[in-house]
């Protein structure tokens, strides 16, 4: 009975660790017929297939492994455009048009939510990028006698730009 268990446990132990990690690529495709998604990674010249499956009923499913997070595109055959996300041994979700399949979602990567995250701060940095550009003109007009008398850079510039919208009492 107990040589039973032990070899039961090992088993057991041996199948856990015999699992290979994979990702799971589900998808909803509004407004496609019965086409091919493809699945491919950017290589030097163009791009490699990874794996492609066919929509059916909207839907389809790609499973496979991947040694690293990387950078893939999903693309309908034979039309432009595709949606670009990171791809990892997880399990994932992808939602879209077929139409305007690159303003899809993407859910279940981690180091997709990462990228997602770096994206929106970029956002916000240059949405302020803007509005000091915005404020250019006046301060050029306000410092152009300044300029003239002596040579300033465009550091300084910046510089002085930069400290008066942060003290417009100065």
């Amino acid at each position: 009975m107990k040589k039973t268990v032990i070899l039961l446990l090992v088993v057991v132990v041996a199948a856990a660790c015999a699992r290979e990690p994979k990702f799971t690529l589900t998808g909803t495709i509004d407004g496609a017929g019965n086409e091919t998604v493809i699945l491919q990674k950017r290589i030097p010249g163009g791009y490699q297939v990874i794996d492609s499956a066919t929509i059916e009923n909207g839907t389809f499913k790609i499973e496979g492994v991947v040694d690293y997070p990387q950078m893939v595109n999903l693309g309908i055959r034979g039309k432009r455009g595709g949606l670009s996300f990171y791809i990892e041994n997880s399990d994932i979700t992808v939602h879209g048009h077929a139409d305007s399949l690159y303003m899809g979602s993407v859910s279940g990567s981690a180091t997709q939510a990462e990228y997602d995250s770096y994206k929106a701060l970029l956002d916000v940095a240059r949405q302020e990028w803007t509005g000091m550009r915005s404020l250019l003109p006046h301060w050029k007009k306000k410092l152009k006698p300044l300029m003239q008398s002596r040579p300033i850079s465009r550091r300084n510039f910046w510089q002085i730009i930069l400290y008066h919208s942060l003290h417009p009492r100065s």
